[in-house]
């Protein structure tokens, strides 16, 4: 006889507070794939230059474009409006308090090819092709939501000083990255990068 799993339970307020370090890691890991651009290859992102990979490096950032998009997945997921699927035992930015822009951060219907693509290993490229994500776009999308997110926060949590102090210095850390990803013309990445 099969052992019965007790039901998963939403999480406690104090369960969203220690939750809040786990957030800051998937809005930080959102642009992984244009901060290693950067590092790589500083005078093409400096310029907005094409760069076109072979071997190893195009391994490495194919690599590095999935576990970007995977990161852009987790966000869209946490932004998104409540439905009645959702899971008890799943972090959605509508069980924190005072946060009340849920939305999705891609269209629902690119979430869905994130799903099939990304999250999973299906027949969907062999039947319809490779899909060019606009990987730029859609990471600042997924960070500027995060901004504006832990940006609430520190109202939200205003009682709690450590809290809010935490979540003004993730909101400003974010801001500043966004900043500079902006300011080196990376938007030449949202071109195809296709595994």
């Amino acid at each position: 006889m099969p052992v019965q799993k007790a039901p998963e339970l939403p999480p406690s307020a104090e369960e969203l507070k220690r939750a809040l370090a786990d957030l800051f890691y998937v809005a930080a890991q959102c642009s992984t794939y244009q901060r290693a651009f950067a590092r790589f290859f500083p005078a093409e992102a400096a310029s907005g230059a094409e760069v076109h990979m072979t071997g190893e490096d195009r391994l490495i950032f194919n690599s590095l474009s999935e576990a970007n998009l995977m990161f852009v997945r987790k966000s869209a997921e946490f932004f998104k409006p409540a439905g009645k699927n959702d899971k008890p035992d799943t972090l959605y930015s509508y069980r924190y308090p005072g946060y009340t822009r849920q939305q999705w951060i891609v269209p629902e219907e690119t979430y869905e090819e994130f799903h099939k693509r990304v999250g999973h290993i299906t027949v969907r490229e062999a039947r319809h092709g490779k899909v060019a994500w606009p990987i730029f776009e859609l990471t600042m999308q997924a960070r500027n939501q995060w901004v504006d997110f832990f940006s609430v926060m520190v109202t939200s949590y205003a009682a709690d000083p450590e809290i809010a102090r935490y979540c003004a210095d993730c909101a400003a850390a974010l801001r500043s990255e966004s900043a500079i990803m902006e300011s080196r013309a990376l938007r030449s990445l949202g071109q195809a990068t296709p595994p």
